[in-house]
């Protein structure tokens, strides 16, 4: 256990206080932003790593694509980012290279960086997961 917990690198700690600060700053205004816009998503993710989510809110134009992050909650070198392409109707979409399994937090992020909305699910499901600007 000591030799484990000397080689092994602590992904959880940070040493960069003010940078992790304005981040946070950041990040709260992005989700105050979802929030002003009243914006909420339904994701679905399959067997198969196929996830859709559509969008709905008071946005005046759609995204281009918006990036979806997929954390897990203990280990860095796990976490997923890809892009959601858009489909007709709101929705977008992109196939994962496997399937989730456990559990995950998520958000989902404009093209710009102007909002965030986030959540978290538990894997493999086969209901829908909900991201809304209000919680």
């Amino acid at each position: 256990m000591i030799y484990s917990a000397i080689t092994s690198e602590n992904s959880l700690v940070s040493d960069n206080y003010y940078k992790d600060g304005l981040a946070i700053n950041q990040s709260l205004s992005m989700d105050q932003k979802a929030q002003d816009l009243n914006l909420s998503a339904i994701l679905k993710f399959n067997e198969k790593g196929r996830v859709t989510a559509v969008l709905s809110g008071d946005l005046t134009t759609q995204p281009p694509f918006l990036t979806l992050k997929l954390l897990h909650p203990t280990l860095d070198g796990r976490d997923i980012q890809v892009k959601l392409l858009p489909e007709p109707g709101n929705t977008y979409s992109t196939l994962l290279e496997s399937p989730l399994k456990g559990r995950w937090y998520i958000d989902i992020i404009a093209h710009d960086s102007i909002w965030r909305l986030k959540g978290e699910g538990a894997f493999p499901s086969t209901t829908a997961t909900v991201l809304n600007s209000n919680s």
